[in-house]
């Protein structure tokens, strides 16, 4: 497969390129061990390595999992799955309490073939990116995967998802899961797969905040009347990494841009090293230029986007940091040639 790599080094803004092009992102700029050499500027001290995988709107599709089909009715009119108003329908009233259940479970529709997600394909996408992923680690461990939204059609292809992720099972590669709105949609609990909405991850000196803002508010209009869970534990985790773990590199993920209220109470605590927020709901890698006017941390956060691998570019994204703390972000499109044309085709006729 042909990676194009191109490294930009953000001082500024992010420099245009090419679309598609797989690309490395410097972020931080620190001298390698040869730049010290003759000049009176002290090393960082070093620190562990790390090398983390994030795989974006995978939109797992098989065919064999049916989705409810909308009833025949005397009257369409009178149909909402979404408000359930046809639990008034006779031919409702006459079903088995186990079957009255499903049907209130929300429809799920057919995806759309016109769409620029390769639906079809997504499941060799899947399996080619994790065996990519278990194949890299003859060269350079991975600590862990982080699949951050829309992994998922719908909840009912969600046992299917966990299969495909055995291979990271055997080789002993830690993943976690965000929810999008994909993982809410279908007629099974998500709670049974994904139980923790909004976590903190730790590894390596580095903190992982996993933020859920897709059914839930991280900080409510009123406070403290409508003080949510989400919110205390944010606040509590953020004023302990703030005393206690200033020093270590952070990281906030969350499917959707987080909103102006959470940005405020980030910027409370300014001490922690916040490195990156990274967000997946839009499908390409991009940095957000205004990422410098949004945070007072000194350590300059950059407000990243995650490419889909179910659209093009096909891709999954790769972060590093080396021994020195400069951290490397790489889009690492798929390869397999054939999906990529097609799904390039796809996204030129949306």
């Amino acid at each position: 497969m042909r990676i194009i790599l191109l490294a930009l080094i953000f001082f500024t803004s992010l420099a245009p390129a090419s679309a598609g092009l797989g690309r490395v992102l410097k972020l931080f700029d620190l001298k390698s061990e040869n730049e010290y050499k003759g000049q009176n500027i002290a090393r960082p001290n070093k620190v562990d390595k790390l090398k983390v995988v994030f795989i974006s709107q995978a939109n797992l599709y098989l065919d064999q999992v049916k989705n409810f089909q909308i009833p025949q009715l005397e009257s369409l009119d009178s149909f909402s799955p979404y408000t359930n108003e046809f639990v008034e329908e006779p031919f409702f009233k006459v079903l088995m309490p186990q079957a009255q259940e499903m049907l209130k479970k929300p429809l799920v529709a057919a995806p759309d073939e016109n769409s620029k997600i390769i639906f079809k394909q997504s499941q060799l996408l899947l399996q080619e990116a994790i065996r990519e992923i278990v194949m890299s680690i003859e060269e350079e461990p991975v600590d862990m995967v982080i699949f951050t939204g829309n992994s998922v059609y719908s909840n009912n292809q969600f046992d299917f998802f966990i299969d495909i992720l055995d291979d990271l099972d055997k080789f002993r590669i830690s993943h976690y899961e965000l929810i999008g709105p994909n993982e809410l949609k279908g007629s099974k609990k998500i709670e049974r797969y994904i139980e923790d909405k909004f976590y903190l991850l730790k590894t390596k000196n580095t903190n992982f905040l996993v933020l859920n803002n897709v059914d839930d508010v991280v900080i409510p209009n009123k406070i403290p009347e409508e003080a949510n869970e989400q919110y205390i534990w944010l606040k509590t985790t953020l004023l302990e990494l703030s005393e206690n773990e200033a020093f270590n590199d952070t990281i906030i993920l969350s499917y959707y841009p987080l909103s102006q209220r959470t940005l405020k109470l980030i910027n409370r605590f300014d001490k922690i090293k916040l490195k990156f927020v990274l967000n997946s709901n839009k499908g390409e890698i991009k940095l957000d230029e205004d990422s410098k006017f949004l945070f007072k941390h000194s350590s300059e956060p950059k407000v990243l986007d995650l490419p889909s691998l179910s659209w093009y570019p096909c891709a999954y994204t790769i972060m590093t940091r080396d021994e020195f703390g400069k951290f490397h972000i790489e889009e690492k499109q798929v390869d397999l040639k054939d999906i990529q044309k097609l799904a390039r085709e796809k996204l030129t006729k949306d």
